[in-house]
């Protein structure tokens, strides 16, 4: 009798692993959402109201688009963000940076295009200098420890990208430097830079780089998590009156596989206290 419990224990327990397999592979790495994300503006920073940015990371393209890529240049028409900024890792080896490329090429013709490389991009691109120029060609500015000043409705925006901190190439001090007032965004690939001591003042930080955990375990947390991350692996943080945002990314990373954390794209709503 025992052993017969024991074998409908394993078959079920056999049976729900295959499952959660499944699952993990073939569902949730596609399973992509868009988070709809609301900035609440200062009194001073009001004139900022009705500013949007569609924020994407990792998309780890690992050859021609595919579903997720297609889906999210289908939300960037439809939603028309007046800045489009991208979190770095966007391929996952040398052989797809065309692919970015024409990835980079469908986003709409009147957003303005940011981006900061991540350490996959250090990985496998020999000479950033001229990715830079080459994603240039398709209005994407890659950001490297510099700053860029936008103005909206007649005030000012500072967005800063930040060299990916985790392949030594951060500079905090280059990143701001000599930058006019303004509300200021950070981006940056790794989340860990919130603690940097040299952080300057600024208002919101975008990272990516952690994919959420990309395998959780209910209970337990993330199996493993790259080096860069931190504390901070996914969601909304605050620490001495800054904001901080890191995105669980589109793509997927060392295995095409997901569990309990959704790859998704957040649209970012900046808006006046009502």
């Amino acid at each position: 009798m025992f052993g017969k419990v024991l074998l409908v224990l394993f078959v079920l327990l056999s049976f729900l692993a295959a499952l959660l397999l499944s699952y993990s592979l073939f569902i949730e790495p596609y399973w992509l959402r868009l988070k709809d994300w609301e900035v609440i503006l200062s009194p001073k920073d009001v004139a900022l109201d009705g500013l949007t940015i569609l924020f994407l990371s990792d998309l780890h393209l690992k050859g021609p688009l595919g579903r997720n890529e297609a889906r999210v240049l289908e939300w960037a028409r439809e939603y028309h963000p007046g800045i489009v900024v991208l979190g770095g890792d966007l391929l996952d080896q040398a052989e797809a940076a065309d692919d970015v490329l024409e990835f980079v090429r469908h986003l709409p013709p009147d957003s303005k295009i940011y981006a900061v490389s991540g350490n996959w991009e250090h990985y496998f691109i020999k000479d950033i200098g001229d990715w830079k120029r080459k994603l240039a060609k398709h209005r994407v500015k890659l950001l490297t420890n510099q700053w860029v000043r936008l103005w909206v409705n007649g005030s000012s925006v500072v967005l800063s990208g930040i060299n990916d901190a985790t392949s030594g190439y951060a500079d905090l001090n280059r990143a701001f430097a000599d930058s006019p007032e303004g509300y200021r965004i950070l981006l940056s690939h790794a989340p860990v830079i919130f603690d940097d001591p040299q952080m300057p003042e600024v208002n919101l930080v975008l990272a990516g780089h952690c994919h959420g955990g990309q395998v959780c375990v209910p209970g337990w947390g993330p199996l493993w998590l790259p080096r860069g991350c931190g504390r901070y692996v996914y969601g909304l943080f605050q620490k001495s009156g800054r904001l901080m945002y890191v995105t669980s990314g589109v793509g997927t990373a060392i295995r095409p596989v997901r569990l309990f954390a959704r790859p998704e794209v957040v649209f970012i709503r900046f808006i006046r206290a009502s």
